[in-house]
């Protein structure tokens, strides 16, 4: 059982066709054949997913805490969250400012979606609600050029550091 936040188009469709997956893809903006999921209040019982996968989206929840608390609450024991966010490595703190228009935010975080730029203190803020969190930099894992061609140090035209994707594992 597979719950996909936010589900990106090209995903969605391949895991849909996987016939041993139970696949739901949930958004806050729902299309097609996706439920409506607000992370911060997930519409599902306790224990309800094997599997989370929410690539892009903490940076833009107002309360990015609760959501990631809620993800813990729909996993069963021993399911993993999979989620990818733009990490400051020269932050040692996340930086968020619920004050801001968007105008400013777009000029801080280059979207008006986003809300928060996170430090390195994004592990411990997914270790909060019970992950035991493990941080892969797939980046360092490439060639220079493999990531140069990808423009996978970049966000915005502009450097921003690692992208850092993190599998969690909830505890059993």
């Amino acid at each position: 059982d597979l719950l996909h936040a936010a589900p990106e188009r090209v995903f969605e469709k391949r895991l849909r066709a996987l016939p041993n997956l139970r696949y739901t893809a949930g958004s806050l903006f729902p299309r097609r054949h996706q439920v409506r999921v607000d992370l911060t209040d997930i519409p599902f019982p306790e224990g309800s997913f094997d599997m989370v996968i929410c690539n892009h989206v903490f940076d833009e929840i107002p309360d990015d805490r609760r959501a990631m608390a809620e993800i813990h609450r729909v996993l069963r024991p021993g399911g993993r969250l999979i989620t990818q966010t733009p990490i400051d490595p020269d932050r040692e703190v996340t930086f968020e400012d619920p004050s801001l228009s968007p105008a400013e935010r777009r000029r801080i975080f280059q979207t008006a979606d986003d809300v928060r730029t996170y430090g390195r203190d994004f592990a411990e803020r997914l270790a909060e609600p019970g992950f035991d969190v493990q941080l892969v930099d797939y980046v360092a894992e490439l060639d220079p050029r493999t990531v140069e061609r990808h423009a996978l140090r970049e966000q915005g035209g502009n450097v921003n550091g690692s992208d850092i994707h993190v599998a969690l594992k909830r505890a059993d």
